[in-house]
């Protein structure tokens, strides 16, 4: 129904003229600023945004921390939730015209509708612009920084303007989810828990809903255009890495006192310093030795499911631990 819908031609076509023209521009302009855009649209990936929710968390201030985990693991939660219910393919499968640059397939696997890239700025960035939100030129930097990432999805012809779109609304959405949310668990410890449980229990669904759901498989040429076991393995991983980051973080918030704002600047550098180079550490070691077989959702979901748990209250953890022995 949803793919009908946003595949009709109608609605689709003006997208897909509004791609070729962007397309016309970029092949104009040349790879100076296909490079600007490509080194946008990665800020909209999982590494960096990662990164700097975790260093906020870790050494500048955990509540504001904690909103940007919560609202990006329901940002990534809804995503999963509406890529694998639409399953609308790639621009440049459902018009042989587009050409996207070959740098930015390597970000494009999955189904196209919404864009993660998009839901992911706008639930970071804009959630940071929400903290900001008294400092009005911070605001709009940011805001502006968000709706340009978005763009730059539709630059590199790697999804239509409604991914783009939904993506930013949804993201925007979720930020107020996550305020309210935490809010009213702050009212009332035993709240999170509760969260805790029904949160999980959202979570097992939707793995189990997309581990057991008919997926489309089409062919063109004798190639398929999108492996649905490979969709269906990014969608585990990022469920995976949700279930670890938003436990790690409402378990910490309720039973560790982790405050980022202790300690020295040089500690917090320190602490920073620590956990960032440990994270992509980690990171790359499960990236290249646990997540290369699509047919083993066991590892792949264990390993991100432990990846989020370390950022969020194993870290956490050890800094309160440490801090009784040295400044950290």
């Amino acid at each position: 129904m949803i793919n009908e819908i946003l595949t009709n031609s109608a609605w689709l076509d003006p997208q897909i003229n509004f791609l070729l023209m962007l397309q016309n521009i970029r092949l104009t302009l040349g790879s100076g600023i296909e490079n600007f855009f490509f080194s946008l649209t990665i800020m909209g990936e999982f590494l960096f945004p990662t990164l700097v929710m975790s260093l906020i968390y870790w050494c500048i201030d955990t509540s504001a921390g904690m909103l940007l985990f919560i609202s990006n693991s329901l940002s990534l939660a809804m995503i999963q939730v509406l890529k694998m219910s639409a399953c609308i393919y790639r621009p440049w499968i459902l018009s042989d015209k587009l050409s996207p640059p070959q740098m930015a397939l390597k970000t494009a696997e999955s189904y196209s509708f919404p864009s993660g890239h998009s839901i992911m700025a706008a639930s970071l960035w804009g959630a940071i612009a929400y903290i900001l939100r008294n400092k009005i030129w911070a605001c709009i930097l940011l805001i502006s920084f968000v709706i340009l990432i978005g763009f730059s999805r539709c630059y590199l012809c790697v999804h239509t303007p409604q991914d783009v779109v939904i993506g930013l609304f949804a993201g925007i959405l979720l930020i107020f989810c996550a305020v309210k949310l935490i809010d009213w668990c702050s009212k009332d410890k035993k709240r999170y828990l509760y969260i805790l449980i029904f949160g999980n229990l959202i979570l097992i669904t939707i793995l189990l809903w997309v581990l057991k759901k008919h997926y489309p498989i089409d062919y063109y040429d004798g190639k398929i255009l999108v492996n649905p076991q490979k969709a269906v393995y990014i969608s585990v991983v990022y469920i995976a890495w949700v279930t670890g980051m938003f436990n790690g973080t409402l378990l910490c918030k309720r039973f560790l006192d982790f405050d980022a704002k202790k300690g020295s600047v040089k500690a917090k550098i320190f602490r920073g310093i620590i956990g960032a180079l440990t994270f992509t550490g980690l990171f790359y070691i499960i990236e290249n030795h646990f997540l290369h077989s699509i047919q083993d959702y066991k590892s792949a979901f264990l390993m991100m499911t432990f990846t989020g748990l370390y950022i969020t209250l194993f870290y956490p953890y050890a800094i309160i631990k440490l801090q009784k022995y040295i400044d950290i």
